[in-house]
């Protein structure tokens, strides 16, 4: 089992989700639907994900920026 850290935009909330190891991404993309049914008012299949890197490093959920878009609303490029 491994914990994913998922964001959506507009609501500016990260979440986790618990997901198997050998589970797939459509397994990920119903545990989020399951989490956040309010927010995703569309089938899972359609979600579309994003890893969460900058210039090649995954974000940490510590740093200034992370906080921020936690705090506020934030936009993928």
């Amino acid at each position: 089992m491994v914990t994913i850290f998922c964001a959506i935009p507009g609501p500016g909330s990260v979440f986790p989700v618990d997901i198997g190891t050998t589970q797939t991404v459509g397994h990920l993309k119903e545990k989020i639907k399951e989490e956040k049914p309010n927010v995703t008012r569309f089938d899972a299949d359609m979600l579309k994900l994003y890893l969460a890197k900058d210039d090649g490093e995954w974000l940490n959920l510590n740093d200034d920026d992370s906080r921020r878009s936690r705090e506020e609303n934030f936009q993928i490029e």
